[in-house]
């Protein structure tokens, strides 16, 4: 697999467990990817306000919110910012909610390194191939029409 469609990808990882953290640097190192992390939602809030990113991973459980919180403000302030959003355990994980929300995909931890990294390409390329239809559906007087809708969230995307 080529991780050249990860290149300069900046991801903001909302994660607060610092081994987790240490294994998604690993899981990318190679990757090309610009990696902003951030150990609560507040603290990823005022970086995505600062930075522009190309995707969001965040964890479910954080200790100043949840996951899906930190998701629906994402969702609402960034629509066309992809989120991936990542959990422990079936238990905890309500996919309805997350894709209510507006997830574009989700992991249960423990994943591999290769479904986490095809996770983050097939978000990457809907979100280019959503910004594709939405410049072609311009009609001739320069107004947006209503962009292509993707196919709905999945578990690898």
């Amino acid at each position: 697999m080529s991780h050249q469609r990860l290149n300069s990808t900046t991801i903001l990882v909302i994660e607060d467990s610092l081994m987790c953290q240490a294994l998604i640097k690993a899981f990318l190192r190679e990757t090309g990817t610009i990696l902003i992390m951030a150990d609560t939602g507040g603290k990823a809030l005022k970086l995505i306000k600062n930075r522009e990113v190309d995707l969001v991973i965040t964890d479910l459980r954080l200790p100043d919110t949840n996951g899906v919180e930190i998701l629906k403000t994402i969702k609402h302030n960034y629509p066309d910012v992809p989120v991936i959003v990542q959990t422990a355990s079936n238990i905890e994980f309500n996919e309805e909610d997350c894709i209510k929300a507006g997830c574009d995909a989700y992991i249960t931890k423990p994943y591999s390194r290769s479904v986490f990294i095809d996770t983050i390409i097939c978000c990457i390329q809907k979100k280019n191939i959503r910004q594709a239809d939405f410049s072609r559906d311009i009609n001739n007087d320069g107004i947006h029409l209503q962009p292509s809708m993707s196919a709905p969230p999945g578990k690898y995307c």
